[in-house]
């Protein structure tokens, strides 16, 4: 890894105002017998915040670009990462509240995969502007997602947006081309508010329950475009 946090309580990362910063590893990493970690350019065993408005290029070439095992947090910043699986993954949850990310993930392009435990693998976004091109999904998590605000430009090759559980969503402004679903919760998909605009997609909102009580949607889809489907077993 460019970095590599192995033990700290929490660590924080300040992008220093007009900075540009780079991070780059290699393609294959040497790991202790039995080892599958660390996998991540930005890597961090515990907690994460980044902070700042600097900018930060990751060129992940290995596997993950930040990947965090514990809480990351985002508050500011901009981040310009390519990667050969996910951008930006935290295992128990991944919160962003500003900075502005251009996401280039051969798998995922934010994912919060704590599927373990109930109160974790969560993601929680309340601004930013993100243009996220992904191989998997653009914004993934386990356990539960709510977004209360930004602009969102997502183009993937699966779901755009998907939750194993519920998704909530607050507020903001979508553009979605999607090789399968816009927006997918396993159980309970609510829009309460916001610009929803799916250009594409196989189905354009689903769920087991869908709730839409504000906001607009146009939606193109080649099956459904609002379905309200039983969860898989």
């Amino acid at each position: 890894p460019g970095i590599s946090v192995l033990q700290a309580d929490k660590t924080f990362i300040t992008l220093a105002a007009g900075t540009q910063n780079v991070l780059t590893d290699g393609a294959a990493y040497v790991l202790a017998d039995g080892e599958d970690e660390p996998y991540a350019t930005l890597y961090s065993k515990d907690d994460l915040t980044i902070n700042g408005s600097g900018t930060l290029t990751v060129n992940a070439n290995y596997r993950h670009g930040i990947a965090c095992k514990d809480d990351l947090v985002i508050t500011g910043g901009t981040f310009r990462i390519t990667a050969v699986e996910d951008a930006i993954r935290g295992n128990d949850s991944v919160r962003i509240a500003g900075g502005s990310f251009i996401l280039d993930a051969g798998s995922d392009g934010i994912y919060s995969n704590n599927d373990e435990e109930a109160d974790r693998g969560y993601a929680y976004i309340t601004d930013g502007d993100f243009a996220i091109t992904s191989g998997n999904k653009a914004i993934k998590a386990a356990h539960y997602i709510r977004i209360d605000g930004g602009d969102f430009e997502l183009t993937s090759d699966d779901d755009a947006i998907h939750c194993d559980t519920d998704i909530v969503i607050n507020n903001g402004n979508f553009t979605i081309n999607a090789g399968d679903d816009a927006i997918h919760a396993e159980y309970v998909l609510t829009v309460n508010d916001g610009e929803i605009l799916i250009t594409a997609s196989y189905e354009g909102l689903e769920a087991e329950k869908v709730y839409f009580n504000g906001g607009t949607a146009h939606v193109t889809a080649t099956d459904d475009a609002l379905n309200a489907a039983t969860a898989d077993a």
